[in-house]
């Protein structure tokens, strides 16, 4: 419409009745109508309209900053302790046993599985390393010995040509420390043979029985008493599995020469043959020379391990049992070993259902 000062504009046009209070009735029929108009111009209207429009858009800009300045704020502080970590991570090394977190590291309750979990890994890789170092040690020291006797025979032969009693000794010499490198050589491929996955398993059904008496025969020429020491016990009916035969032939050597090198001369052997719910069981118990204390029972199957009284002896090298473990591992049994008294030890490998085919 046209305003009264003939500006353009809008208005809002009301018509009512005005209230009159209950006091004032006689004068109700007097009062009239009435007519009430706001009026406002083109332009002033504008302008609000611009000024509402430019502070919903300033609002919302600013929600929009407010917004993502939380968000960040949030993340960053919910990212705290996952830095923290971080940081701790990067200097962290394998001779320290637990990661250091700040000193308000008892506020990050979340994190503190991935911590517990990051420190059991730490604790296994520093394992790990003192085991390489370990069988590094063991390896050098086995292998200087026999090296170190052929180049002492070689220099004593080169200086004492002529000597009959050098040159006599001398081939047979060389050629027996030779073979003793040979056997360390052997069975350190064996051993990482044995903990590697790609090795090639050819189950068939074996009559376990069969197995140990060829061991038996296969040891006769190291061992001339075998077979009165040796005491099999079988409560088996038919003892067959399905199982690989090197492996268990592997197995049953190695178990076999053990308990007959370690137990006394004339000691009894006695191996027993039972089968269960769970499977196929075979047990190696012995008596010992000297007695193993718990400490170095524990450590029994690590590789290139030797008691200390028997480190100076050049026929053994304490492969066997670890060669044994992971092979049993590797085809599925379960083996295992412990004190039955203080000078007597049983070693047990049980092969499941799975493989074990009973009658």
């Amino acid at each position: 419409m046209v305003l009264p000062d003939g500006r353009d504009g809008r208005a809002m046009v009301s018509y009512f009745e005005p209230q009159v209070p209950k006091v004032d009735r006689e004068i109700i029929g007097q009062v009239e109508p009435m007519w009430l108009t706001i009026a406002i111009t083109t332009e002033d209207l504008s302008q609000i309209l611009v000024i509402i429009d430019s502070s919903l858009a300033i609002g919302l800009l600013l929600v929009i900053v407010l917004i993502r300045w939380a968000v960040v704020k949030v993340i960053h502080r919910g990212l705290t302790p996952l830095n923290e970590l971080n940081v701790s991570l990067k200097s962290v090394d394998v001779t320290k046993k637990y990661i250091p977190l700040s000193s308000e590291s008892e506020r990050y309750l979340e994190i503190e599985p991935i911590r517990n979990e990051l420190n059991k890994f730490v604790k296994i890789s520093q394992q790990y390393l003192q085991t390489e170092k370990r069988i590094t040690a063991d390896i050098a020291h086995e292998l200087k010995t026999p090296i170190s006797e052929l180049i002492s025979l070689s220099e004593i032969y080169i200086r004492y040509p002529d000597d009959q009693r050098i040159g006599v000794s001398y081939k047979q010499d060389v050629l027996s420390i030779s073979l003793r490198m040979k056997t360390i050589v052997n069975n350190l491929l064996l051993l990482q043979q044995a903990t590697s996955e790609n090795i090639n398993l050819h189950r068939q059904h074996i009559n376990i029985k069969t197995v140990m008496d060829q061991v038996i025969n296969e040891l006769a020429f190291k061992y001339s008493t075998i077979h009165s020491r040796l005491n099999i016990e079988n409560s088996v009916l038919d003892p067959s599995c399905l199982a690989d035969e090197f492996s268990l032939h592997l197995i049953l050597t190695n178990l076999f020469d053990n308990a007959l090198y370690y137990s006394p001369p004339k000691s009894s052997i006695k191996i027993r043959l039972v089968a269960d719910n769970k499977g196929l069981r075979f047990s190696i118990e012995n008596q010992l020379v000297t007695s193993i204390n718990a400490n170095d029972l524990e450590r029994l199957t690590l590789p290139l391990f030797q008691a200390e009284q028997s480190r100076s002896n050049s026929e053994r090298h304490g492969l066997g049992l670890a060669i044994v473990e992971n092979i049993a591992k590797v085809n599925g049994f379960e083996f295992s070993f412990e004190l039955v008294s203080d000078d007597k030890i049983m070693f047990a490998v049980l092969i499941p259902n799975g493989h074990a085919a009973m009658v």
